[in-house]
């Protein structure tokens, strides 16, 4: 299984339900560097602040991990060296959900990444309040959102409450779950308990339930993304250049236009033609026709107002350049807050709209 760093098209996502990485390090770090995934996200790590993560080195990856504040528990990322990232923070919450997320940009796209353990006995609703509440807080901000996670609700049991509540909340944000076979196996059958959920599922083509019974109870579940850099198509765009447009100069040259030929003709349309024409020569003069060629996607968010707050934030940064003092600094920082803080603002205002 080739890993993103040799492949940068296909990126490869799992989640484990360890269940105790201290007593299978050695089995768990074997089958990583055999298999070479680019993110495993670990449920139930059993790590406590004692225990130092030199002890837990893989090679090529680095892990990052929140520890349960007690026993058992914990979750964690091993994320491969050549991946950047930063953790989110999402401690503010009030149920027993344990969740992990980090923030990525591959191939031009932003991605976050959770890994979520729900304890058998913690509240549902509340536990699902405060994913939710990790959700909102950085969606507007990522092309794609895809996390992993025991649950502890069987998802095979469709019409139960804790099934129904779950699928609901998915359906709110369009989430999409990507397992469809049993992840735990006992003498009482098989539950789906352990989830892979993306915001985009157009970039999955594969998933694998992977039995992982020499070190745990749980299967590993994986997904590959195909994060094939999009080329947005090229678009010319024809409009009037009015940037050095001054009024005084225009109507001069149309009380230049000797309008007294129109008196002379007999023809309608042939008036309608001379008026037309020589409006348009003039401001082909003063405001001339120009193409240009566009790239980027629309971004719906970036409205007139928000254009003119980046223009006034461009002229703090110049004068900050030119002057170098405190408080064009300040100036300049509090204009570049305010820009951020209004997109990310009409960002959530549109994903609220295209919600309802």
């Amino acid at each position: 299984m080739a890993s993103a760093s040799s492949n940068k098209n296909k990126f490869y996502f799992s989640h484990f339900n360890i269940r105790s990485l201290c007593s299978d390090f050695d089995s768990f770090s074997d089958y990583v560097a055999a298999e070479a995934f680019d993110i495993y996200g670990l449920s139930e790590t059993w790590l406590s602040e004692p225990l130092s993560s030199n002890n837990f080195k893989i090679h090529n990856y680095n892990l990052v991990r929140k520890d349960r504040d007690g026993r058992g528990g914990g979750v964690a990322f091993y994320v491969v060296n050549s991946l950047k990232f930063q953790v989110i923070d999402t401690s503010a919450q009030q149920s027993a959900l344990e969740q992990l997320w980090i923030r990525t940009k591959i191939n031009g796209k932003i991605i976050c990444f959770g890994t979520l353990y729900r304890p058998p006995m913690a509240n549902l609703a509340s536990s699902l309040d405060d994913l939710e509440n990790a959700i909102v807080s950085f969606l507007p901000d990522c092309d794609v959102v895809m996390f992993g996670g025991d649950l502890n609700v069987d998802m095979l049991e469709a019409g139960s409450p804790g099934c129904s509540a779950i699928n609901q909340f998915f359906n709110k944000y369009n989430l999409t779950q990507l397992v469809q076979s049993p992840t735990r196996i006992s003498q009482f059958g098989g539950k789906l308990i352990d989830v892979l959920v993306t915001s985009n599922p157009k970039l999955i083509s594969d998933v694998q339930v992977i039995n992982m019974d020499n070190i745990s109870d749980h299967h590993l579940v994986l997904t590959d993304l195909d994060l094939q850099k999009n080329r947005v198509p090229i678009s010319y765009r024809t409009y009037r250049d009015y940037s050095h447009f001054v009024l005084t100069d225009f109507v001069n040259d149309l009380f230049n236009v000797n309008w007294q030929n129109i008196f002379n003709m007999t023809n309608i349309d042939q008036m309608i033609t001379f008026f037309q024409k020589n409006i348009t020569d003039v401001f082909n003069i003063h405001a001339p026709l120009k193409t240009s060629r566009f790239s980027k996607p629309p971004a719906p968010w970036i409205t007139d107002n928000i254009k003119f707050m980046m223009k006034l934030r461009q002229k703090a940064l110049t004068r900050y350049k030119k002057l170098k003092t405190d408080t064009s600094l300040y100036e300049y920082k509090q204009l570049r807050n305010l820009v951020t803080s209004a997109v990310r603002n009409e960002k959530k205002l549109i994903l609220n709209i295209n919600l309802d």
